[in-house]
């Protein structure tokens, strides 16, 4: 039951970030808009929801969809209803634009470092409990145990969730908190074609 609420919830962040954002309001806009032209603003991600401010060609909108961003309410507003202390590098956003403060959104901020230290716990205590078992089973093998060999596939059974749970958290936590922090140097588990590493970022 954990696993699949963890599941649901590393699909529904997937499913609200950033980039994701910019190509379903491009596709909601149409006209040919370009996704990558979309500057996303102010995004608020509640357990069933998630809503968020776009910019693009000098026009602003307000934007409401499911925690999967289906059903998706797009309404062009006034440029100046949105925060001018919204993000993005000195982005426009109407007729404003902002400065370099990458600072500018402390709770999306803190609720992705929460995140990525749950990711980074969970996997490392499932990578430490799945190495417990392998011994243990190994142990209770070679002595012929199967009491020791039951622990071991206990503590792998418990150990391998923790694992494949907590990688794709840290992954989604250190990526909305390098949107929400702005650039500073942080420690990040990459996954790529050859594996899963961790990479220094600046």
């Amino acid at each position: 039951m954990i696993a699949v609420l963890f599941s649901v919830t590393i699909f529904s962040q997937l499913a609200s970030d950033k980039v994701n954002l910019q190509r379903v309001t491009a596709k909601e806009i149409g006209n040919n808009t370009r996704a990558g032209d979309i500057v996303i603003l102010n995004i608020k991600r509640k357990m069933t929801s998630v809503s968020w401010n776009a910019q693009v060609n000098g026009e602003c909108y307000e934007a409401d969809a499911d925690d999967m961003v289906r059903n998706v309410l797009l309404v062009k507003i006034d440029c100046s209803k949105i925060p001018t202390t919204a993000p993005n590098n000195g982005e426009t956003i109407g007729n404003k634009r902002t400065n370099n403060d990458n600072s500018y959104d402390s709770d999306g901020c803190i609720r992705g470092k929460k995140l990525k230290k749950i990711g980074l716990g969970l996997s490392i205590g499932g990578g430490a409990s799945t190495l417990i078992g392998i011994i243990m089973v190994a142990a209770g093998v070679v002595n012929r145990d199967a009491a020791i060999q039951g622990g071991g596939a206990a503590f792998i059974a418990l150990g391998l969730p923790g694992i494949g749970i907590g990688v794709p958290l840290t992954i989604i936590g250190a990526k909305r908190a390098k949107e929400a922090c702005g650039n500073s140097a942080s420690l990040n588990i990459n996954a790529g074609n050859n594996g899963i590493g961790l990479a220094l970022k600046f």
